[in-house]
């Protein structure tokens, strides 16, 4: 009698409908579901993209004549020359020669980079630091400082100094530098030299 009544609810075209139903429903949440990781799988990718974007590029030496460093003389030229109306030089490029060259890379380009030229076998100066516009003020230079600090520390100098543009006191002042001296003027703008004991 039980065996009976099931096969009538299966043979009933509402029960078929209800299955019929059932597996459109079901078909339908498994589309969504997969929708929902493809999407949930993009934006972490996205997320994580963009997080490698916002990080920011290393620093590190690169080598006289490369690539990178022709990057870096464009970016000096366009961040530190072209402002004041000057271009960089072939004499001042041919100074970099015996230098450390220290430099972020993103994409094959520079984005920010410094000089150390020795001075004594104690004492390094750091010259021709420049940042790209939109990437200033997000401690990128910060970072490219600390670097050189302990480049110079690594390579047995105790003393780093500089020729701080009049604008830049405030950010070597907040990693410790003092000025030392008188303003004095230099590509036709006050500077300051400032020193720190690394």
């Amino acid at each position: 009698m039980f065996n009976k009544a099931i096969f009538i609810l299966k043979t009933h075209k509402s029960y078929k409908s209800y299955i019929l139903s059932k597996y459109y429903f079901d078909a339908r949440e498994k589309i969504i579901f997969r929708l929902k990781t493809v999407i949930f799988v993009r934006n972490f990718e996205e997320k994580c993209f963009n997080k490698q974007l916002m990080q920011p590029s290393t620093p590190r030496i690169i080598d006289y004549g490369s690539p990178e460093y022709r990057s870096m003389c464009t970016l000096r030229d366009e961040v530190l020359r072209k402002p004041i109306g000057l271009r960089l030089t072939e004499e001042e490029i041919q100074r970099d020669k015996n230098d450390i060259l220290l430099a972020c890379i993103e994409n094959g380009e520079a984005i920010a980079c410094c000089i150390l030229t020795e001075k004594n076998p104690d004492t390094v100066q750091l010259r021709q630091m420049a940042v790209l516009p939109a990437l200033q003020q997000k401690g990128l230079g910060k970072e490219l400082l600390s670097f050189a600090e302990k480049t110079a520390k690594e390579n047995h100098y105790s003393v780093l100094c500089m020729h701080a543009r009049k604008t830049a006191l405030g950010f070597y002042a907040k990693s410790g530098y003092a000025i030392v001296g008188e303003e004095f003027t230099e590509v036709g703008i006050p500077h300051f030299e400032m020193r720190k004991k690394i």
